[in-house]
């Protein structure tokens, strides 16, 4: 028999992408879904109903790779973190393709991206998510 976080993380493309998908169940409590009809795309939204992560596709080019393309995870980031990872040319880290991309990160899902700092950037974005939410600021 299959088990239910197996199931939840059906469609992830790479390890690390099922292995925050799997987190995410267990951390918060929320499932992945397709928030458009096509594609490959998967949102994490808040019980608000607000998206803290997506897990997307984008243009390697967008990201300076020579890769065709590319799986990331956008997550909502503090501007001067943001500021700091990419100035500090953290290795899979980049401002977010089709997102604000002073409030926003891509997270590269395959290459140099390690769990540890994928998770905690999805645990930022979760706070800060939910505390945009709590506060009323959008």
């Amino acid at each position: 028999m299959t088990d239910l976080k197996t199931v939840l993380t059906l469609g992830a493309t790479t390890s690390l992408e099922a292995d925050l998908l799997r987190y995410a169940v267990e951390q918060y409590g929320v499932v992945a879904d397709n928030p458009f009809s096509k594609g490959t795309c998967r949102s994490l939204r808040t019980p608000e109903n607000k998206w803290f992560a997506l897990f997307l596709t984008a243009p390697g080019r967008a990201f300076g790779l020579d890769a065709g393309s590319v799986r990331v995870m956008n997550v909502k980031c503090d501007p001067m973190i943001l500021d700091g990872l990419v100035c500090a040319g953290v290795p899979g880290v980049h401002r977010a393709w089709h997102m604000n991309h002073e409030k926003w990160a891509s997270i590269e899902m395959s290459g140099p991206t390690s769990l540890d700092l994928a998770q905690d950037m999805l645990d930022a974005s979760w706070k800060l998510v939910m505390g945009m939410h709590a506060s009323g600021r959008y």
